[in-house]
């Protein structure tokens, strides 16, 4: 019996042992990669950042960027990114001593209006325990933390790709390049597009801890001399036209303005907004083609509007 219990200590020891391993130095297998924020530590110096959602792995396109802009340029994408996690990468990228001149930030209101959350658990497998801990605390400060969060984020996240990394790691970095989806899609049909709804969202007001996060960022910038943008990529006509978005746009832009910060919307949006004077993106909000879903463009929307945003 005293023989068992020594076995099963031993193998808890080595469990945690393993875990604590993963959470600080899993990370490290990305620092060659072609995309995430453990190859942009490794970079430390980037001219132009993007950091954002899927909006800007699906809305902008990293060779235009760098025909544009230059070379030293870097899009940082997770799915479902929020003001909050965006605030929290910043930080690490300047804890981690990565210096950024411009900082362009998507500007996706119903990220905003969410209540923090764990979209992307492929930001976990990029950083140290210190970031996790961060999120966590995070999830705590908005009631969302819990045994079942806690277990996934620390014990179960990115097991399946860490096991199977040499062959998943190599099909997915042949679809990035400096962090841009190099991945081509087709659009939709016209009928597919106008039959879908409108996302919905819980609270039409943005969430508190969301524009308190937001807000860290403005300050962040100024602190660290970051000029900080703001992009707003094109979404189909009837996400525009939607009184909830246009209601959530006005607050967010609210913020922008009361803060003196650089944005750009799309010519759709700035309509339906009535605004006559700002930085508008002529788009084609009606064209199926360049469209995957409401919220996302095709590569051929992307590489068209990528052309026009950095004219």
């Amino acid at each position: 019996m005293k023989k068992l219990i020594y076995v099963i200590a031993i193998t808890i020891v080595l469990l945690v042992c393993v875990i604590c391993l993963k959470n600080e130095y899993n990370r490290k297998l990305y620092k060659n990669a072609n995309y995430g924020i453990e190859a942009l530590i490794k970079q430390k110096k980037v001219d132009n950042l993007f950091i954002g959602s899927s909006m800007f792995r699906q809305g902008l396109d990293i060779y235009a960027i760098e025909r544009n802009l230059g070379i030293n340029s870097y899009i940082l994408a997770y799915n479902g990114n929020q003001p909050a996690y965006e605030f929290l990468e910043l930080k690490y990228l300047i804890e981690n001593g990565v210096q950024i001149e411009n900082l362009y930030l998507d500007l996706y209101v119903y990220s905003a209006a969410s209540t923090p959350k764990i979209s992307d658990i492929r930001l976990l497998a990029q950083t140290d325990t210190r970031f996790k801990i961060d999120v966590w605390n995070l999830l705590k400060s908005c009631g969302e933390a819990n045994l079942s969060v806690f277990w996934e984020m620390f014990v179960t996240a990115n097991n399946e790709s860490l096991l199977t990394f040499p062959v998943s790691h190599k099909l997915t970095n042949n679809l990035y390049h400096k962090g841009g989806n190099v991945q081509k899609n087709n659009g939709t049909s016209f009928e597919k597009l106008t039959s879908l709804q409108v996302p919905k969202v819980q609270d039409k007001i943005i969430n508190s801890l969301q524009k308190e996060k937001l807000l860290k960022i403005i300050e962040f910038c100024k602190l660290y001399n970051i000029n900080l943008v703001f992009i707003e990529t094109p979404k189909w006509y009837k996400v525009c036209e939607d009184n909830d978005y246009k209601d959530l746009m006005k607050e967010y832009l609210l913020i922008l303005n009361e803060n003196n910060i650089i944005y750009y919307l799309s010519q759709k949006t700035a309509e339906n907004l009535h605004l006559e004077d700002g930085n508008f993106i002529d788009f084609d909000s009606y064209d199926p083609d360049l469209f995957i879903d409401m919220v996302h463009m095709s590569s051929k929307g992307r590489e068209e509007y990528s052309l026009k945003l950095l004219k």
